[in-house]
């Protein structure tokens, strides 16, 4: 996916083996933050896929 998530999956891992009782929210933080990365990955793609269909000189 991508190195910044990778990053976040480390330190939340290292959070949860510190401190267990933050587990749920920890885990529930993450499929939040993992969703809305998906979420702007996607459209984010989807605009670019849509500009570079059209021709050049409508391109604006």
């Amino acid at each position: 996916m991508d190195p910044i998530l990778a990053l976040i999956a480390i330190i939340f891992g290292i959070l949860v083996i510190v401190f267990e009782e933050l587990l749920s929210w920890i885990v529930g933080i993450f499929f939040i933050l993992v969703g809305l990365w998906l979420l702007y990955d996607h459209y984010s793609r989807k605009g670019r896929s849509y500009d570079r269909d059209r021709p050049a000189d409508e391109r604006r």
